[in-house]
């Protein structure tokens, strides 16, 4: 997945799309818009499946069911968005679209952050907010690994990524 923003064009987008070029132009100045969209609305999603934490804040919720929830609902919420690992990539690695990236991030930690504090979890809040933010950048740069390795990996990583992001938690939610 090396170099996605040299990969796709405009051209092959509005070849793909059964349009004109020009047509790709009215709505867009350059394929880094395009690719900026497209992470936009990848990242709403995401947003929409962790549901702001809800089930990490809840404190009827074990943490280990919580997490649970949240993987699924996220991995489900994602599935099968066409180009998600190529636009992920290219937020990554382009400049032009690393703010949304950081916009994300930041986004997620906060909801965790607020999850963690509505759980009962009492820590001051310099500390809630470095966890959150450990836990959100960590879980993301497993992710963006995962996503260079064959499926057989990715299925093991993933796995691994959820024990450690329980043992990571837990002594905080005991």
């Amino acid at each position: 997945m090396r170099s996605v923003w040299i990969l796709f064009n405009t051209n092959l987008l509005a070849q793909r799309a059964g349009i004109r070029v020009r047509t790709v132009y009215r709505y867009f100045p350059n394929k880094f818009a395009v690719l900026a969209e497209l992470a936009r609305r990848n990242t709403a999603r995401a947003v929409e499946a962790v549901d702001k934490f809800a089930t990490l804040a809840d404190a009827n919720v074990p943490l280990q069911q919580g997490l649970d929830i949240l993987w699924s609902n996220y991995l489900s919420q994602l599935a099968g968005i066409p180009g998600i690992a190529a636009v992920r990539h290219a937020c990554r690695v382009c400049p032009e679209l690393e703010s949304i990236r950081h916009e994300f991030h930041s986004k997620l930690s906060k909801q965790l952050e607020t999850a963690i504090k509505k759980r009962g979890v009492q820590l001051k809040p310099a500390q809630r907010r470095l966890i959150a933010a450990l836990f959100i950048e960590t879980t993301s740069a497993i992710l963006d690994y995962a996503e260079t390795v064959d499926r057989k990996r990715r299925l093991d990583l993933l796995r691994e990524l959820q024990i450690m992001q329980y043992r990571y938690l837990a002594p905080y939610f005991s």
